[in-house]
């Protein structure tokens, strides 16, 4: 039997049911490495957040290994103590790596150069965040290296395959391995209900990158439509900022739902009928797979990674023109006028997330694990 270890930096909500799914497969025996606790049990502070938050309550995974570090989730310096020669005595044959800017990732490269063991990439990394010209010589040096150690890297989608290319990987190396969630959780009746109000949801963290101003914008420009209303979900250091503009400008349309677990937020998803994700940058952004996971159409603004793989404008959802509050007001307004195309956009929504399920991920890995 193969035996694989999968490394990450920390324990992430959304990377739990894809892990328990491959925990399960039978003919190959999975070990999960952790280089932190952060978040999982105790309260552990969140740098974007600016507060100590739970993420995770328990883990049921099979050979699950969790190290307590006291290093940030940030620092490279999260490492997994002994892990070189623990890979040694379960007699690794196969290590996906699901990064590698910290030095837990960098042990199992030295361990699989060393040891002449495969190794496999999946990031979620793109182009699209700006840097300075100098950094970007150095990357195009450095990665250019890099990549030639793994056997294959896992892409999540189009612009994570554009990096990779970027970078001189040969399209043979590349093995597409869909970014996605537990899309059966988040699945709704697909069926629209009537009702007097066109509901739009935020789901995500209360921080200048997410640009929710944006959305308080519209809604204040809208605000004498009673037909419309924006739902608020999350928490974070703009929270109480959001709060004070909201009263000041006397919305009526905006309600602030605070912080929601995914049990709470799958309901919600439920009484919505539209996704908003106004991001300034995202390197992919999962609500938009959660939320279509319940059958709701997204907008997202043109700085939002999965828009090449998962929203086509008139089908799925619309993109907007980041920053531009007549855009998406136009995309908003588009919906109230064509209410009765919410099934039809239901429809292809379905079409288009069942391509990005863990299913569909497990199975790009799984067939590539079994490889002699």
């Amino acid at each position: 039997m193969k035996k694989v270890a999968i490394i990450t930096s920390h324990v992430i909500q959304y990377q739990l049911p894809f892990f328990n799914n491959l925990s399960k497969i039978k003919d190959i025996e999975f070990f999960f490495f952790s280089a932190s606790d952060h978040g999982y049990k105790k309260r552990s502070f969140d740098n974007e957040l600016k507060s100590n938050t739970q993420w995770v309550k328990k883990i049921n995974i099979k050979n699950f290994y969790l190290n307590k570090s006291k290093n940030k989730i940030g620092s490279f310096f999260l490492y997994y103590p002994n892990l070189i020669s623990i890979l040694k005595k379960k007699k690794i044959d196969k290590i996906l790596i699901l990064g590698w800017n910290k030095i837990i990732f960098w042990q199992a490269i030295i361990f699989s150069i060393f040891n002449y063991c495969k190794i496999y990439l999946r990031a979620e990394n793109n182009l699209e965040r700006d840097q300075l010209i100098i950094f970007k010589f150095i990357k195009l040096i450095f990665f250019q290296l890099f990549f030639k150690i793994f056997d294959k890297i896992f892409y999540i989608g189009y612009l994570n395959k554009k990096f990779y290319l970027k970078y001189s990987v040969k399209s043979k190396k590349l093995i597409f391995c869909p970014y996605s969630v537990n899309n059966f959780f988040f699945q709704s009746i697909n069926k629209v209900k009537k009702k007097n109000k066109l509901s739009f949801i935020f789901v995500g963290k209360f921080i200048p990158r997410k640009n929710i101003s944006l959305i308080i914008d519209v809604a204040n420009k809208l605000k004498t439509d009673s037909k419309l209303e924006f739902n608020l979900i999350g928490d974070g250091p703009l929270f109480s900022d959001v709060k004070k503009i909201i009263k000041k400008l006397k919305l009526k349309n905006v309600r602030l739902h605070g912080y929601k677990n995914q049990y709470q937020i799958r309901k919600l998803y439920k009484k919505n009928d539209i996704l908003i994700l106004p991001s300034a940058y995202e390197t992919w952004g999962l609500v938009v797979n959660e939320a279509m996971a319940a059958g709701l159409p997204c907008i997202v603004s043109n700085k939002v990674g999965c828009r090449y793989d998962l929203v086509k404008n008139g089908k799925t959802g619309f993109i907007f023109r980041y920053n531009s509050s007549n855009d998406l007001c136009k995309k908003i307004l588009y919906f109230k006028k064509n209410y009765f195309k919410l099934r039809m956009f239901k429809k292809e929504i379905k079409e288009q997330i069942n391509k990005y399920s863990i299913n569909k991920s497990i199975s790009s890995l799984i067939d590539e694990f079994k490889k002699i």
